[in-house]
């Protein structure tokens, strides 16, 4: 029954997420909802600056400024589970905290590494991926881009991937419990 709860919560939270992402898209969002206020917000570390992106001069052209800047992110994909009842086909999302247990010893997933441009497109990276314990955490590649990720053990280590000079370092905290292993993978903004 706890099994059961927990795919529900589930299940509602991706349709919450799904809803916010695509109202975000669209655009259609209050701006308090669709970027944190100035305080919480990191002063540029994911974020190209104002003047980093193209203008337009007053003849109507554009001008060439600085280009703007992409950053990487991990996605992961989601559980067959979660999403084949509801006709979303495979998806693949990139949350700052990316957070299952799944039942047995060990827990497996698969992530890719993307570019993300400032209109939210994304173009998947073959990228190289790392680990600090490898003996906790195993890296196979399966088709171009994406990899399999197996975390064998609890504990915390370091995840990391890296292509077009960018890296992206994700922190792995693994709890396992009786019957199942719960893990997080938690985001750090783009390394130059």
């Amino acid at each position: 029954m706890r099994t059961l709860g927990k795919v529900v919560v589930g299940i509602g939270l991706l349709v919450v997420a799904l809803g916010l992402a695509n109202a975000i898209r669209t655009k259609d969002v209050p701006p308090s909802l669709a970027s944190p206020p100035a305080a919480t917000r990191d002063a540029g570390a994911d974020r190209a600056a104002p003047g980093d992106r193209a203008t337009a001069s007053p003849s109507g052209s554009a001008t060439a400024a600085t280009p703007a800047r992409e950053k990487i992110v991990v996605a992961f994909k989601l559980d067959r589970d979660i999403t084949s009842g509801h006709y979303l086909g495979e998806r693949w999302v990139s949350p700052a905290t990316f957070a299952f247990a799944q039942p047995g010893k060990q827990y497996t997933t698969y992530a890719k590494l993307q570019k993300v441009g400032d209109d939210g497109t994304t173009i998947d990276l073959s990228g190289d991926w790392s680990t600090s314990d490898p003996k906790m955490i195993a890296i196979s590649r399966d088709e171009p881009g994406q990899v399999t990720i197996v975390v064998r053990e609890p504990g915390e280590a370091q995840l990391v991937a890296s292509a077009g000079g960018q890296r992206k370092v994700l922190q792995v905290r693994a709890t396992r419990h009786p019957d199942a292993m719960e893990v997080a993978f938690v985001q750090s903004p783009p390394v130059q």
